[in-house]
């Protein structure tokens, strides 16, 4: 059995090198596409890959190619029956240029790969299928129409903001801040990916919460951590989010190195609870110490400054 090799992971350049690349293929499909008039998701995608198997310059190129044969007159189709469309003229040629491998990537298998010959039971494994193109943002809105009204509900809505503040506006019982974000993050495998934009973030934080952090804001080498509810502001354009919960990473460090305050020893029937002493005995009664001092064991204090009384 073989051995999985180890693929290193990408390096953030091999990343940000590969999302250029597939969004550039993304936006010279979409205009070919746009220009051969074709709107269907079908042959959207069946140009997505030509661009990508052939490169854009040779897609262009086919592109300009199927315009000057549809301005000559155009092209029949195989059986001369009828006149292609132009962007049948572009998928004759692209099927013409590509070769063998690039035209499995583009077209899928022939249909001739799918047939059995007459008379016989031979079955005939399909080749796997091509792989689908990625989602065009621009392609939404058909999402969300075709959703219609049938939209569901959202009950609870929270966003988390990570990230250095601008300027504050303090006011009597609310401060102001903002807080753009301005790329993309990395997204599970099989979501669309947006184009890089700034999204606008006005974020409100009140008196007692911003005192809390007023600091932190002021430090460069800290980073405010926002949990709220937000708001979509067509003004802004943006989303204000009105702060529930304000702290920082260094705040949040504090926290977790302080020392517990209660401290739990159990030895056979003795019991130390915090930085006061209870001891309980066997017979399940408890003695306190009437002052502080070194504790003993059970009510037997020889020697011992402390006294102790049965409760």
């Amino acid at each position: 059995m073989t051995e999985p090799t180890n693929t290193p992971p990408l390096t953030d350049e091999q990343k940000a090198e590969r999302k250029a690349v597939s969004k550039a293929i993304t936006e010279v499909a979409s205009h070919i596409a746009d220009d051969l008039g074709e709107t269907e998701a079908q042959p959207r995608a069946t140009i997505w890959r030509s661009v990508k198997a052939l490169g854009s310059e040779q897609a262009q190129a086919l592109l300009s190619r199927a315009q000057e044969i549809e301005a000559a007159g155009g092209m029949l189709t195989a059986d001369n029956t009828h006149r292609r469309t132009l962007g049948g003229v572009y998928f004759a040629l692209a099927r013409q240029t590509a070769n063998g491998k690039d035209r499995f990537f583009i077209f899928g298998p022939p249909k001739s790969a799918h047939a059995t010959p007459t008379g016989t039971s031979q079955q005939t494994v399909a080749p796997p299928a091509a792989p689908a193109p990625p989602f065009v943002w621009a392609d939404r809105l058909n999402l969300f129409h075709e959703i219609g009204t049938d939209a569901g509900e959202g009950t609870t809505v929270k966003v988390t903001l990570i990230g250095r503040p601008g300027k504050p506006v303090i006011g009597d019982q609310f401060t102001t801040i903002s807080m753009p974000s301005m790329k993309t993050p990395a997204l599970p495998k099989g979501l669309p990916t947006p184009p890089d934009a700034q999204t606008q973030h006005l974020v409100y934080i009140n008196a007692k919460q911003w005192r809390k952090v007023a600091e932190a804001a002021a430090d460069p080498d800290d980073a405010l951590i926002i949990e709220g509810w937000a708001v979509y502001d067509p003004d802004l354009p943006g989303l204000s989010v009105f702060a529930t919960n304000t702290t920082s990473k260094k705040l949040q460090a504090a926290t977790r190195e302080q020392p517990e305050k209660q401290y739990f020893v159990v030895m056979s029937s003795l019991i130390l609870l915090t930085e006061r002493v209870v001891l309980v005995s066997r017979k399940e009664k408890a003695i306190k110490p009437l002052d502080t001092g070194t504790c003993c064991w059970h009510n037997r204090c020889e020697g011992s400054r402390n006294r102790f009384q049965i409760i």
